[in-house]
């Protein structure tokens, strides 16, 4: 062997095996000292000086989410709800409404099609009351693909919504689909 060889060998020896004296790679010098540094700066920034780290950025970003999340839209219940059915134009423009965004599914005159008979005393999905009746437009039955129609309409929009589906009660549809749920009277 040459003696620059020789030079570079380090004094260990284990079953033969010898080892050269080779200095780190500049870059993998220059990426262990960044990371000192960085650590440095790191700590001073996020626990000395208490600066807004990850977590804090989520938890702001979780509250702007919920922020803008829909409130719940204040409506009319009981006795007051009930009482809109025998107002003709709120009841008119809850059908306009109902025809054009729930016939799909419930017919044009409430006797069902996929969704349930809402002329008859069985309900499915409420109890047949006013409350029921709007919680159910309100938030929907999305298990079953009613989808809720709080965020889409306005108070009275659901409110008239309601009052129709309540005047459909003791109807007669053209082609009723069969009972459903439970009798209530």
């Amino acid at each position: 062997m040459s003696k620059e060889i020789l030079d570079q060998l380090l004094d260990h020896d284990y079953d033969g095996i010898k080892e050269y004296d080779n200095p780190l790679p500049g870059w993998w010098k220059f990426l262990w000292y960044a990371s000192m540094v960085f650590s440095a700066i790191y700590f001073v920034w996020f626990h000395i000086l208490g600066k807004p780290g990850v977590l804090d950025s989520y938890e702001s970003d979780m509250a702007a989410f919920e922020a803008s999340k829909p409130k719940s839209v204040q409506t009319l219940g009981g006795d007051a709800l009930f009482a809109l059915t025998s107002d003709s134009e709120r009841v008119g423009a809850g059908r306009e409404i109902f025809v054009s965004k729930c016939a799909a599914c419930h017919t044009n005159d409430g006797g069902g099609l996929i969704g349930p008979n809402l002329c008859d005393n069985y309900w499915k999905n409420s109890d047949g009351s006013p409350d029921g009746v709007m919680h159910t437009i309100k938030k929907g039955v999305i298990e079953k693909g009613m989808i809720a129609w709080e965020p889409l309409l306005t108070a009275e929009e659901l409110e008239n919504v309601a009052a129709f589906v309540l005047t459909l009660r003791g109807t007669t549809p053209e082609n009723p689909k069969a009972p459903e749920g439970d009798l209530y009277e």
